[in-house]
């Protein structure tokens, strides 16, 4: 999407410490600490729930040509890896 790491981590907690508090399981540890799987577990609630499905996909395209611009590249904390 165009995001460094940092950037990434905190949109993730911010989506994971909303679906908790709305009582989805699995995506914060205990005692505030990380899920070790809640990318998984995101994922897999967002698309068995029909949070996300295959019609939102392009729209992460959309995202991360406007989060790069026309001339920017993904340096190394791209969170896609190199591309």
């Amino acid at each position: 999407m165009g995001w460094n790491v940092t950037r990434f981590n905190r949109k993730l907690d911010n989506v994971c410490e909303k679906l908790t508090a709305a009582g989805v399981k699995g995506l914060r540890g205990e005692l505030g600490e990380a899920a070790t799987g809640r990318r998984a577990a995101l994922v897999e609630y967002a698309v068995a729930t029909l949070l996300v499905g295959a019609d939102d996909l392009p729209l992460l395209d959309i995202e991360r040509r406007a989060n790069l611009g026309p001339t920017s590249r993904p340096d190394h904390d791209d969170v896609e890896g190199n591309r």
